[in-house]
């Protein structure tokens, strides 16, 4: 990634939290305990990062909206509310 894509996409992404398309979230104790019981539930399928942006997500009360298939699978596993978005191509 170039550098002027990286500050394009740093000012998307603050576009859309004055927009309130998302928000940042605190992580804490109780979110790291429940992403190592997580991992510990589904050791072969569940990655690290995912399990703790997982649970921030779950115990702030937030779904998760992903274009990544794997955690979109993961979030299901675990029967969190997860949207998978899709990217139709054009014609």
């Amino acid at each position: 990634m170039s550098r002027e894509e990286g500050a394009r996409i740093l000012t998307q992404f603050e576009t859309h939290l004055q927009e309130g398309y998302c928000r940042i979230l605190p992580v804490r104790t109780r979110d790291y305990r429940m992403a190592r019981s997580w991992l510990t539930q589904l050791q072969d399928i569940l990655r690290t990062l995912d399990a703790l942006y997982l649970a921030v997500a779950e115990s702030s009360g937030a779904s998760t909206l992903t274009a990544d298939k794997r955690l979109a699978a993961e979030a299901q596993a675990l029967g969190l509310s997860v949207k998978l978005l899709t990217i139709t191509p054009r014609r």
